[in-house]
């Protein structure tokens, strides 16, 4: 139900070059029409293959907020902006992507609906490994396919002395993807509440992939950990304020 272009067409994108075979045309995976056949009257538009990326950008005293519009993946990293990935922007092999066969229903002007985005994805044969496409797992793509896990105690008490937390708040609400604890999330507090919920209905523990937002990053100079710059303060502020 997004209809941001780098939550849409950029995710199919980069999924139709990762199917892609040696980085030919033969794809495993292709996308396909709108069938015209279901829901006739339903008012559909197509997919988009250009558009920009913003982030923002706060004064020295975190106050005023600037929103930032990169058309390019260079041009975003001539001004530092953070987690800027190539995959984020249209690349030139957009126009063989047929992005236009997605469909996008505005909430607007068309038949009084909510706002979603659609792409209809064919399996055509099997998924090319990473050798045939000429892809390797970055670190980055490492850790975002663990899974969430809570930070050590060890971890929780050197951070609540550093920046006066309630150990026991910041041992509910902070979790990690890795067992040093490179970088440490924030996590909505209802997420511990209901992970024991669910253990009590069920018996089981659940397993979450992702569910917060960066607070904490490891320097490896001092293996200190330091406040996530930009966000970061704001984040620290609403974890004291949850005691």
């Amino acid at each position: 139900c997004s209809l941001n272009p780098i939550e849409d067409e950029a995710v199919v994108a980069e999924l139709l070059r990762r199917s892609s075979i040696n980085g030919g045309e033969d794809r495993s995976v292709s996308l396909v029409p709108w069938p015209r056949n279901i829901l006739g009257g339903l008012k559909r538009r197509p997919g988009v293959s250009t558009w920009r990326v913003a982030d923002f950008e706060e004064d020295d005293e975190g106050e005023d907020v600037r929103i930032r519009w990169h058309s390019s993946w260079e041009e975003a990293e001539k001004v530092h902006m953070e987690h800027a990935v190539k995959s984020l922007w249209p690349q030139e092999s957009n126009q063989n992507l047929c992005l236009d066969l997605c469909s996008r229903f505005l909430p607007h002007n068309d038949q009084n609906t909510g706002g979603f985005f659609v792409a209809l994805l064919k399996k055509e044969k099997e998924l090319p490994s990473a050798k045939q496409t000429g892809m390797r797992k970055t670190k980055i793509a490492k850790e975002e396919e663990a899974n969430v896990q809570r930070v050590s105690n060890a971890v929780v008490d050197k951070l609540a002395a550093t920046y006066d937390l309630k150990p026991s708040t910041a041992g509910k609400r902070l979790r990690c993807k890795d067992v040093e604890s490179h970088r440490i999330q924030l996590v909505p507090a209802e997420l511990n509440a209901f992970e024991q919920s669910y253990s009590a209905m069920s018996g089981n523990a659940i397993t979450v992939h992702s569910a917060g937002i960066d607070l904490f990053e490891r320097d490896n100079s001092s293996m200190a950990h330091k406040v996530v710059p930009k966000y970061g303060e704001k984040l620290l502020k609403t974890l004291k304020k949850s005691r």
